[in-house]
């Protein structure tokens, strides 16, 4: 039968396509929070370190300093909070094809920093670091053909 022939292939086509899904998400998750670093406003260095890609989805805690000099010293923490997020993106995320990633960050000021509260970036930085990773990404790779 035709459709018994299909099945074995069309396997073959979905794993594929799933895994070509899963790097087009993590490259633009991990180019997302690299943008997001680059162009947060800084007065500590707390809310550019906690630019946390999450593969899965489910959120995790992060210290929440009282004052500006416990910012200070909690940024290389949140740092390595978000290298280590990266690096579980580059060696999990090919095996976990269908899980989202979420790009978070728990710093309470974080939404007044979107909204343009500091005067380093005018108000939807945010989200046009969001266009500028997407379309780039569709510049990169808009002639690349997926090869199953």
């Amino acid at each position: 039968m035709v459709v018994a022939k299909l099945a074995p292939n069309l396997r073959i086509v979905l794993e594929g396509l799933a895994a070509e899904v899963a790097k087009a998400r993590d490259e633009i998750a991990i180019n997302l929070t690299a943008n997001l670093t680059a162009t947060t406003p800084v007065r500590t260095g707390w809310a550019r370190a906690n630019w946390i890609p999450v593969l899965g989805g489910r959120l995790i805690a992060l210290t929440n300093p009282k004052n500006e000099s416990a910012a200070r010293a909690a940024a290389p923490t949140a740092l390595a909070e978000q290298q280590s997020a990266i690096l579980t993106i580059l060696t999990q995320g090919p095996s976990r094809p269908l899980e989202k990633i979420l790009v978070t960050n728990h710093v309470p000021y974080i939404g007044r920093l979107a909204d343009g509260w500091s005067k380093q970036r005018a108000a939807g930085w945010v989200e046009l670091q969001i266009e500028h990773t997407v379309s780039d990404f569709q510049a990169k790779h808009n002639a690349r053909r997926v090869v199953l």
